[in-house]
């Protein structure tokens, strides 16, 4: 019995380490993202609001662009949670459906990018007026 309860502890303590492992590996392909909770007005110009979902495939991939890109730029990123009914309504008013989607302020108004981008296609997007 004893050697029962010393075999299950001991795969147990193996689960959660391996478990934290992985935990911590996949939250470092996310960007560090600030929370943008009012309206997106309070946007300022230049910075970025990207609305996701942690469900959407295409999302955590996008992600890892993110994370490059503010690593490379230090750039502050804001995050819309596209599970969240009230974000949702948000999105609709600015006639955004779909994730992964970017949205910069530039001179008075919006510009957004639907979709997946890579790297380079961010930069060029971020970089057009």
């Amino acid at each position: 019995m004893k050697h029962i309860i010393l075999r299950f502890a001991s795969i147990s303590i193996l689960s959660i380490f391996i478990g934290f492992i992985v935990y911590v590996h996949l939250n470092s392909l996310k960007p560090t993202f600030s929370i943008l909770s009012d309206n997106i007005s309070n946007l300022k110009e230049g910075e970025l609001l990207y609305y996701g979902s942690d469900s959407c495939e295409v999302c955590q991939e996008f992600n890892k662009v993110l994370k490059d890109y503010q690593d490379e730029t230090q750039s502050k990123i804001y995050y819309w949670d596209a599970t969240n009914f009230a974000t949702i309504k948000k999105a609709a008013e600015i006639k955004v459906y779909n994730t992964p989607t970017i949205i910069i302020r530039r001179n008075s108004g919006f510009k957004i990018a639907q979709g997946y981008k890579n790297l380079e296609e961010l930069k060029l997007f971020l970089e057009r007026d």
